[in-house]
């Protein structure tokens, strides 16, 4: 079964693309906003995959691409929220 999580940010790059990765693996992505907002809807692989690793803390990163797709930095220097 997967888990899927809404992810929320702001203060990203202006009218681009934010990639997320979760533990090493890209999941997916969203557009932001003239303001540098996003929401968007991650799934995370079934716990299973992970069983092997107890007590292992795992974490979501971001990078920041233009529209184009043109890399702008890795994120974030500003925070983000799982629901």
């Amino acid at each position: 079964m997967r888990t899927t999580v809404t992810l929320t940010g702001s203060g990203f790059i202006r009218n681009g693309t934010v990639r997320f990765v979760f533990h090493a693996s890209q999941m997916g992505g969203a557009g932001t906003d003239s303001e540098g907002r996003f929401t968007a809807g991650l799934q995370l692989p079934s716990p299973d995959v992970y069983a092997r690793f107890p007590g292992q803390t795992f974490s979501i990163s971001t990078t920041e691409y233009t529209r184009a797709g043109g890399y702008r930095a890795n994120g974030p220097s500003v925070g983000f929220h799982l629901n």
